[in-house]
């Protein structure tokens, strides 16, 4: 046995079960690598929450898209293939409203080999339109649009006819959504791992919650100069710097990909 089930009905109950009768049992094979497996289930299971995947990808100088917005593509195809590995993994993908209507994205994995994520979006305002292409796209997958509960009664009531599902989530304090209430809201719907692909401010306001579990970073070979900030959010002192440590490392043809968690 790699790894003991964290449920807390069954845990470790089959190996002592197995023992009581008789049967030798061994607990630690491949142990890190099982562990690594089920960390969505535990961290669901132990917390009814998701696991959270943020993933960014930006230039040498740090740089996530041109100063004009654009973003396509900074990394090449070996990265934007494991991009797509990465959301087949996932249960849902999230992204923040300004994301929704830049890039109007449909944020299915490519090929999608059976999987059906759901789509998520973070918009207090309900500033998701009615015709974007995930609410086109509803048999690739259910769509999520949470709310804060001063969103426009008219807004929600487009979103939810054009066949989005709607939470209506408290405000966070410095704008948006209460992150921790969508992460919780995911969680009762049975979401065990959350790919986040949003821009700078969803990914400043998830590290701020420390909601983030895990960190995959592409780094691009290219330089821009000046362009738009990776993660945003208020300045912080050095001694206060989020901390990560890295776990993984690996060339996506020119780009490099880092996987990294909270240190």
């Amino acid at each position: 046995v790699g790894a003991i089930d964290p449920n807390p009905l069954h845990r470790g109950r089959g190996l002592r079960l197995l023992r009581r009768h008789g049967v030798r049992a061994e607990l630690g094979p491949c142990g890190g690598e099982c562990r690594r497996l089920i960390e969505p289930f535990q961290r669901w299971i132990l917390e009814r929450r998701p696991w959270v995947t943020l993933k960014l990808a930006a230039t040498l100088d740090g740089w996530i898209a041109d100063h004009a917005g654009h973003s396509r593509w900074i990394t090449g195809p070996a990265a934007r293939r494991l991009v797509q590995q990465e959301r087949r993994r996932a249960d849902a993908i999230l992204i923040g409203s300004g994301t929704a209507r830049a890039d109007d994205p449909i944020l299915v994995p490519r090929p999608a080999l059976g999987r059906r994520p759901w789509r998520v979006v973070a918009d207090a305002r309900g500033r998701t339109p009615p015709g974007a292409r995930l609410l086109a796209t509803l048999r690739k997958g259910p769509v999520l649009v949470a709310v804060a509960k001063d969103c426009p009664a008219r807004r929600i009531r487009a979103l939810r006819a054009a066949g989005a599902e709607v939470a209506v989530l408290p405000a966070a304090c410095g704008g948006g959504v209460d992150l921790r209430a969508l992460m919780a809201e995911l969680g009762q719907r049975g979401v065990m791992h959350v790919l986040c692909e949003g821009g700078a401010e969803l990914a400043g306001a998830l590290i701020r919650a420390k909601l983030v579990d895990e960190l995959l970073w592409f780094v691009a070979p290219l330089t821009l100069g000046v362009g738009r900030v990776a993660i945003a959010g208020p300045p912080q002192p050095l001694r206060r710097a989020t901390r990560w440590r890295r776990v993984a490392l690996q060339a996506a043809g020119d780009d490099v990909a880092i996987r990294l968690r909270p240190a």
